[in-house]
């Protein structure tokens, strides 16, 4: 879908909930593909004589070298890569990372850098959250909520800049819609990870 629909803003063209319907029943409808329902109500298409060879980026195996997660280490700590903001997205952290051309991640497939970047999040550290942006985790959230938990202070943050404190019907209103856009779009659920 994210490639599509990627595709799609780059002719200026609008993908919506029909386009993607049409797409599964003809898929469905070819001999040569199979298509699987997936987590969150989305779908995927693959070929029917071929082995998927694509990269779970929530695998937690770490199948990298060390000398890699020296270098990604090294990159976002110091400058300029410990002044990055990246897109909030796996995908479109990866995207801005290949465009970079970071020599460790030259030959690598966008799926290995979203898998790099989910690690580098989750397992090592090297990467965190702050204000809807990836940064070197020296910058993160959680950064600092573990500064503040280490130093037994609780952690009152307010509203990320720009953002205010949403209300009960303010809340149920945006859920409404964002379920009513997936059921649009043809999907039968939202996956979690799309509210943060």
């Amino acid at each position: 879908r994210k490639r599509l629909s990627e595709r799609a803003r780059a002719r200026r063209r609008k993908v919506g909930g029909p386009a993607f319907q049409q797409l599964k029943a003809a898929c469905q409808a070819c001999p040569l593909v199979i298509v699987q329902d997936e987590a969150g109500g989305d779908w995927c298409a693959l070929l029917r004589f071929r082995s998927p060879t694509f990269v779970d980026v929530h695998d937690p195996a770490d199948v990298y070298p060390p000398q890699l997660w020296f270098e990604v280490e090294a990159t976002f700590s110091g400058p300029p890569g410990s002044e990055a903001a990246l897109p909030g997205g796996r995908y479109a952290c990866a995207q801005v990372l290949k465009s970079w051309a970071l020599p460790f991640l030259a030959g690598r497939s966008l799926g290995q850098i979203c898998h790099i970047v989910q690690l580098a999040i989750s397992d090592k550290k090297i990467l965190g959250y702050s204000n809807g942006k990836i940064v070197p985790y020296a910058r993160s959230l959680n950064r600092a909520k573990e500064a503040c938990a280490q130093s037994r202070q609780p952690f009152a943050e307010g509203p990320e800049d720009g953002q205010t404190v949403a209300s009960w019907p303010s809340l149920r209103k945006c859920l409404e819609d964002v379920l009513e856009q997936s059921r649009e779009d043809g999907r039968c659920g939202v996956p979690l990870a799309d509210f943060k």
